[in-house]
C-alpha cells in the first residue's frame, strides 16, 4: 500500500514532457527575438519594436523549467518516501557503502585535460546506463555532489560523446591524426548541431566555425620546415643591425624551424589534439547538462566544483532570453576555454624543449586563418615591424642608417594568453558578434555546411606554398641616412 498521496510516476512523466516543452519554447523565444531583431535593423521605417514578447517568451520558458524541474524532484522524493521501485537496473539505496564499493565516488578527474583516452577517470564506465545507475544512487542518497564529481563529469562527457557519434574509449590523443580524424571531424559537427538548434548557443557556433581551420592547421605541421627555411633565407638578406633587432621567435624559427624532428612535430600534434579533447570534456558537458538537465543541472556542476560561479552565471545569462545576456554568457564561455581550460596547455607547447616551443607556436601564429567573414589574420592584425641602426664606415664619411623593416608577420605569439584574448576580443569576437546579429542566415549557412571540405579548405597542405609566399615576399626595408663627414686623418 502506498505511503504517500502522489504518484510518483505520473509526476516524472510530467516533469519529463514538459522540461521539453520548456527548452523547446526558450529556443522559439531566441528564434523569434533574432527575427525581430533583424525585422527592426532591416525595417526602421516601421519603428514599433516587438521584441518585448520575445523576452516575456524566453522568460516565462525558463520560471517555467525551474518549477517543472521542482515537480521532477518532488516525485522523486514521493518515490522513495513510498519505497517504490524505479526504472529496471536503477539502483535505489540510501546506503553509501554500495556507492563505495562500486567505487564510484571521491575519484580524481585523472584526465580532465585530455591528454589519455577514454573518459575522466579508468575506474569508471563509459556506457550511459551504467552512469545513470550510479549517478542516481549517489543522489538518492544525498551524497555531497563534490564526492560523486568525476561520476557527474562522465555522465555528460558520456553523453557528448555518443550525441558527437565519438567512442569515448578510443579516443586518444596519442595516437595523433591518423588515429583521431573522424573524431576531429565528429566534434566541429556536434558543436554545429548544437548552434543550428539552439541559436543562443553562440559557443558553438564560433567553434564551428573557428575548428577547421584549427584542426587543418595541425594536420599538416612538418610543411612548416620548408617555411622555416625560407625564413631563414629572408632573414639573412637583412642588413645586421636589423637582423639583431629581430624578436627571438623569429631569429629561433630561421635557426631551428627547418630541423624540427618528426618526434617534435608529433608532439605538437598530440597536444593539439589534447587541446581539443580537453575543450570538449570540459564545454560539451556543460552544454549537455544544460539542454537536457537545465538550470538544476548546471547548478549541481556548480555543487560539485566541476564549474565555477562565472561560468554558472553564464549559463543563467543564456538562459535568461535577453540578447545582450546570451551576448555576455557566451562571451564568458570563450574566456573560460581560452584562459582557464586551455591556457595551461599553451604554456607547455611554448615552454617544450628550449627554443622548439617559441618557434612552433609562433609558426602557429603565422599561420592563423581568417576562418570568419571580416576577421584578420594575425600579420594583418598586429604586423611586424622592426626599427634597427646600421653604421657604415667610409673613407671620408661615415652613414648611419636608421632603418625600419615592416613585414606581414604577426609581432605576437598566439601562446601568450594575453596576446590571444587581445586578438580574440578585438577582431575574431567582433566580426562573430556582427555576423550574427547582421547575417544571421550566413551565420548558418556557414555552420551547415561540410566540416570535411572546411577543414579540407583550411589544411596546411594546400597553404603553405600560398602563405610563404604572401608572408616572405612582402616585406619593405626603409632606410633614413645621415651622414657624418671626417678627415681620414682624425
Amino acid at each position: 500500500m502506498s505511503t504517500v498521496s502522489a504518484r510518483p510516476d505520473n509526476l516524472a512523466a510530467y516533469c519529463s514532457r514538459l522540461e521539453v516543452t520548456d527548452r523547446n519554447l526558450r529556443s522559439t523565444a531566441g528564434n523569434l527575438l533574432q527575427t525581430l531583431q533583424t525585422y527592426r535593423t532591416r525595417c526602421p521605417q516601421h519603428g514599433a519594436d516587438h521584441t518585448e514578447l520575445a523576452y516575456s517568451l524566453g522568460e516565462h520558458a525558463t520560471a517555467m523549467e525551474d518549477l517543472d524541474g521542482w515537480v521532477g524532484r518532488v516525485g522523486e522524493a514521493f518515490r522513495h518516501a513510498d519505497h517504490a521501485p524505479g526504472p529496471v537496473g536503477v539502483v535505489r539505496t540510501t546506503d553509501e557503502s554500495v556507492l563505495k564499493a562500486a567505487n564510484v565516488l571521491d575519484l580524481p578527474l585523472s584526465n580532465l585535460d585530455g591528454e589519455q583516452s577514454g573518459g575522466i577517470n579508468p575506474n569508471l564506465p563509459t556506457d550511459l546506463p551504467t552512469l545513470q545507475k550510479w549517478l542516481d544512487a549517489a543522489r538518492a542518497a544525498g551524497i555531497d555532489p563534490k564526492r560523486y564529481a568525476a561520476l557527474l563529469q562522465q555522465y555528460w562527457l558520456a553523453k557528448a560523446a555518443d550525441d558527437a557519434g565519438i567512442d569515448l574509449n578510443a579516443w586518444d590523443p596519442s595516437t595523433g591524426v591518423d588515429g583521431n580524424r573522424q573524431n576531429i571531424i565528429n566534434v566541429y559537427k556536434f558543436y554545429g548541431r548544437l548552434f543550428l538548434d539552439h541559436p543562443e548557443l553562440q559557443w558553438a557556433g564560433m567553434a564551428n566555425m573557428i575548428g577547421p581551420s584549427f584542426a587543418g592547421g595541425f594536420m599538416d605541421l612538418d610543411g612548416m620546415k620548408d617555411f622555416a627555411r625560407k625564413l631563414a633565407h629572408a632573414i639573412n638578406s637583412l642588413p645586421p643591425g636589423v637582423r639583431s633587432a629581430l624578436p627571438p621567435e623569429l631569429t629561433q624559427l630561421a635557426a631551428v624551424g627547418a630541423n624540427l624532428t618528426a618526434a617534435e612535430l608529433s608532439w605538437f600534434e598530440n597536444k593539439f589534439l589534447a587541446m581539443q579533447k580537453h575543450i570538449f570534456i570540459d564545454m560539451a558537458s556543460q552544454h549537455e547538462a544544460y539542454l537536457n538537465g537545465g538550470p538544476a543541472a548546471i547548478d549541481e556542476m556548480r555543487r560539485a566544483g566541476l564549474i565555477d560561479i562565472p561560468a554558472q552565471t553564464a549559463w543563467k545569462d543564456i538562459a535568461s532570453g535577453d540578447p545582450y545576456r546570451i551576448q555576455r554568457g557566451n562571451t564568458h564561455l570563450l574566456y573560460r576555454e581560452q584562459n582557464q581550460i586551455i591556457a595551461k596547455q599553451y604554456d607547455q607547447m611554448y615552454q617544450h624543449h628550449g627554443p622548439v616551443g617559441p618557434v612552433m607556436t609562433y609558426l602557429m601564429t603565422v599561420a592563423g586563418a581568417a576562418s570568419i567573414p571580416g576577421t584578420k589574420t594575425p600579420g594583418e592584425y598586429s604586423p611586424l615591424t622592426v626599427d634597427g641602426e646600421v653604421t657604415i664606415p667610409g673613407l671620408f664619411v661615415d652613414s648611419t642608417a636608421s632603418a625600419q623593416l615592416r613585414t606581414p608577420l604577426p609581432d605576437f605569439n598566439v601562446a601568450d594568453r594575453d596576446a590571444r584574448w587581445d586578438y580574440i576580443t578585438h577582431d575574431t569576437l567582433p566580426r562573430y558578434q556582427e555576423l550574427l546579429r547582421d547575417h544571421p542566415e550566413q551565420a548558418r549557412q556557414i555552420v551547415a555546411s561540410p566540416v570535411e571540405d572546411r577543414i579540407s579548405e583550411q589544411r596546411m597542405l594546400n597553404r603553405w606554398p600560398q602563405l610563404a609566399d604572401d608572408l616572405l615576399t612582402d616585406w619593405h626595408l626603409s632606410v633614413d641616412v645621415d651622414l657624418d663627414f671626417h678627415w681620414p686623418w682624425s
